[in-house]
């Protein structure tokens, strides 16, 4: 997995897999994620959105019809810290 150090991304669109981001901020960003590895070392989020494809949607599809997970959580706003909400 390549790591990604001390970049703060701005009004960009982030592909998430395969990427270990480390002292990262994200500010207004739309972040994608495919399903694959990836991985946050103190980070932080602002005003981000997350967009799901591929078997990460999958997943997320399989949650909501079981109502595990809450739709406004997978697909609503990000906010600083590891918790997506």
């Amino acid at each position: 997995m390549e790591t990604v150090e001390n970049v703060t991304f701005s009004d960009a669109t982030v592909d998430l897999d395969g990427l270990l981001f480390v002292d990262c901020k994200f500010d207004h960003c739309v972040l994608r994620y495919a399903g694959g590895q990836f991985g946050f070392h103190n980070y932080a989020f602002r005003e981000c959105t997350l967009q799901l494809s591929g078997p990460a949607r999958n997943t997320a599809n399989l949650l909501l019809s079981f109502e595990i997970a809450d739709e406004r959580k997978l697909y609503g706003p990000l906010n600083s810290g590891p918790v997506i909400h």
